[in-house]
């Protein structure tokens, strides 16, 4: 080896590139490196081709991929060779080849345990983290190119990381007597960017280590990664004398940037024999918590100096461990809030050291853009952060300690308030169905959606506002005492959720139209505790927070047809419905009332539950599936009709059939649109309640009875006339259109019935009114 002037060699190289051509006015890419090796004293030579052994006599530093990227031009048992006779090898590449990388390239980087990769993040435009050894003396940053990185093994070192994620840049390996430096991009080499940051310092270093021409060599930095807070850590330097012939003198300092205690920072070292190395140890108690920067210099007898800027970082971590509570302002734990609520972070932490130092910690707290910040309560070891809640979903809370790296994580679950989901689900649902399910009402009667029963309201509303809308004053108090029982409840509790049942469902009231309780907290949480009951819980209050859009969508169609336009044609439409919501609107006569309703009840239902259940069915895809689920819970699971007869005069006289209130009137309907045609249903209707016991009002909105009480009671209890109750009236018509079908449907063929149920002419009324007298 020529250690005057070390021979250096580029393969696969023209000197064109290197040094400029009186022949051609052509700018030359790599002027300035070839510039930096004259000026060191190093022999340049280049090679088109190596493909035998003895080309690499006398040279010292073999340079491989610049400018020529390397494609069958290396043969890896000849460089082999040459590293382990003491031969030094930098061999580079760039992202652009790794993108289809040559075998050859990967081949001789195994030799040393390094193997080349694509880079497929987005690199930053520098390069700041060095590892400490002779080539990165004095360098703090470089500015790459285009960078590929690298996968190290079996004794292969990194000199350089990218930024996080921290991949290899820059390596270097000892093979045999020989070395090796693989750098993952050449760009950074060429005369325009050669001058940026520390470029030009570490290429220089790279070629003088390779050279062999280092006097010291920083062989291993030793750190603790953390070091707890009051307790001190070992920082161990081994250095190595370079020189052939001379003892080496040198002097180390060691400094911290956060005021870190260091014993004896400035060390000295006399006399290293030449090739032998020495060790030098400092203890360092950090002072302040996070990240310790440490900065080494080493000065020399004879050269520059070492200058380590920026050394592995030393972590000091306070002793001990978080806890994070999310708490509503109550102080109850809580990791559900709706959008605009307020509510607590609350940290704390439990230190194992000593106790005095909790006054100094700092605490930072990170937020997703979906929260923000209204107060902070700093204290002892407990720090407190109001928060308020702008955005829907799942928002991440973070609390740190200051320069630490100890931190937690929460996250809390924002849902829009029960009014911004109320008013979402006005719009997007009920708005859309309600013009939908009108249309194809009108298909069948024209009176079934009617303006009237149109512009009947359709409300949707918490709970607590539907206890308010729909009871008296003492009565809602005792419901909203209920309610407050209910969200607390932690146990299962049957009475406890019938009431909930019995009292909370979807309602209508004649001209005021549908009221629909609204209330997914609860439902889910009572639906944790009667698993059971969770589609009845999702059916009374709309839905839960595990419901999905589409069934919340199903529950809003079913209750548009049963209620709005069920109940809603039966008020509206029927003289038995118009009389029963004047009685309705005046409580002096409850028991009246009563009756009454009893008597049309099963009418009522059935026709409601015929109109949900024959036009959910013809509604879209999502909405059909659901016919099967309400059937299921009105018919096949309905009931409380028997507990109703327990205390209702009417059905004490006359028993129902089936212990839901809906079946019954159900059968007749489906039976009588299935049979002749769905208009016919809405003509027995009309019929079967075309009772008229003599209520009304006057101008003044005052209840008139031309009929007293007592003779209602008579009437609709005493007789066995069914012509004025409405629920026997219904059972007659079905059961003489059963027993006479075939001939009330050539009856009606015979009249040419266009089944456009206007009501006039209509051939199933006069066939009816025949048979019974009824129009």
């Amino acid at each position: 080896m020529n250690v005057a002037s070390p021979q250096v060699m580029f393969v696969k190289a023209k000197e064109e590139m290197f040094v400029a051509s009186e022949e051609k006015n052509k700018q030359p890419s790599f002027s300035r490196l070839h510039d930096i090796l004259k000026e060191q004293n190093f022999g340049i030579t280049f090679l088109d081709s190596l493909s035998r052994q003895d080309q690499l006599e006398n040279i010292d530093v073999l340079v491989a991929g610049i400018p020529e990227y390397l494609r069958q031009t290396l043969d890896p048992n000849i460089i082999e060779r040459y590293l382990n006779n003491g031969g030094s090898l930098l061999l580079i590449t760039n992202a652009t080849t790794m993108i289809n990388p040559p075998q050859d390239l990967n081949k001789v980087a195994a030799i040393a345990g390094i193997q080349f990769q694509e880079y497929l993040n987005v690199p930053a435009p520098t390069i700041k983290r060095f590892y400490p050894h002779f080539i990165t003396t004095n360098v703090n940053q470089i500015k790459p190119y285009k960078v590929s990185s690298m996968i190290l093994t079996n004794g292969a070192h990194s000199l350089a990381d990218t930024e996080k994620p921290a991949e290899t840049f820059l390596a270097y390996a000892h093979v045999g007597k020989g070395r090796i430096v693989a750098i993952g991009d050449e760009g950074w080499l060429k005369d325009d960017r050669l001058p940026d940051k520390d470029n030009q310092k570490l290429i220089g270093n790279v070629f003088t280590w390779l050279a062999r021409r280092n006097r010291l060599e920083l062989e291993e930095v030793e750190l603790p990664e953390r070091i707890p807070l009051g307790k001190s850590g070992k920082i161990i330097v081994k250095i190595r004398n370079c020189h052939e012939t001379k003892r080496a003198n040198f002097k180390c300092y060691l400094d911290s940037d956060a005021g870190a205690l260091i014993n004896e920072p400035s060390r000295e070292k006399h006399g290293i024999p030449p090739g032998k190395s020495t060790s030098i140890q400092w203890q360092i108690q950090p002072q302040e918590i996070g990240e310790q920067q440490l900065r080494l210099i080493i000065e020399q007898e004879e050269g520059d100096a070492f200058y380590f800027d920026r050394l592995p970082g030393v972590h000091c971590d306070v002793s001990g461990y978080f806890t994070l509570e999310i708490k509503d302002n109550n102080g109850r734990s809580q990791t559900s809030f709706q959008r605009g609520e307020h509510f607590v972070v609350e940290g704390t932490f439990h230190s194992t050291a000593v106790p005095e130092t909790l006054a100094s910690y700092e605490y930072h707290l990170q937020l997703d853009g979906g929260l923000i910040q209204r107060s902070f309560e700093p204290g002892q070891g407990v720090s407190r952060w109001h928060l308020q809640a702008v955005d829907s979903g799942s928002q991440k809370v973070t609390i740190r300690l200051k320069r630490s790296e100890q931190l937690l994580t929460a996250r809390v679950h924002i849902q829009n308030s029960l009014q911004d989901q109320i008013n979402e689900i006005q719009a997007a649902m009920v708005a859309p169905l309600d013009a939908e399910i009108a249309y194809r009402l009108r298909q069948i009667d024209p009176l079934l959606s009617d303006n009237y029963i149109q512009d009947q309201p359709f409300t949707i509303l918490s709970t607590d506002d539907y206890v308010t809308q729909l009871f008296s004053e003492e009565h809602a108090i005792r419901l909203k005492g209920m309610l407050a029982s209910a969200r607390r409840e932690q146990w299962y509790n049957p009475d406890l959720l019938n009431i909930i049942f019995e009292h909370f469902l979807p309602t209508y009231v004649s001209n005021l139209g549908t009221f629909v309780p609204y209330d997914p907290d609860l439902a889910s949480h009572l639906a944790r505790l009667h698993p059971r009951s969770r589609r009845y819980l999702e059916g009374n209050l709309l839905s839960s927070n595990e419901s999905s859009d589409v069934q919340t969508r199903q529950n809003v169609a079913a209750y548009l047809l049963h209620e709005k336009y069920g109940h809603g044609f039966f008020y509206a439409h029927t003289r038995l419905g118009q009389q029963l919501a004047i009685l309705q609107r005046h409580d002096r006569h409850a028991s009246l009332t009563e009756l009454v309703a009893d008597s049309s009840l099963i009418a009522n239902e059935g026709f409601a539950t015929w109109m949900e259940l024959t036009l959910l069915d013809k509604l879209d895809r999502e909405i059909r599936p659901s016919v099967s689920v309400r059937r299921d819970i009105l018919i096949e699971k309905g009931s409380g009709l028997f507990d109703r007869a327990l205390r209702s005069d009417y059905f004490d006289k006359f028993s129902p059939r089936f212990d839901s209130p809906y079946r019954q009137g159900f059968e007749y309907f489906d039976y009588i649109s299935r049979t002749f045609h769905p208009g016919c249903a809405v003509q027995v209707l009309l019929m079967a309640a075309n009772i008229n016991l003599g209520i009304s009002e006057d101008e003044n909105g005052m209840l008139i009875l031309t009929k007293s009480e007592e003779q209602i009671h008579e009437l609709i209890l005493g007789t066995k006339d069914p012509q004025w109750r409405a629920n026997a009236r219904l059972e007659a018509i079905a059961n003489y259109l059963l027993d006479n079908e075939k001939a009330v449907l050539q009856k009606t063929k015979e009249q040419f019935c266009p089944h456009d149920c206007l009501g006039k002419n209509c051939s199933l009324q006069h066939y009816i009114g025949d048979k019974f007298n009824w129009r």
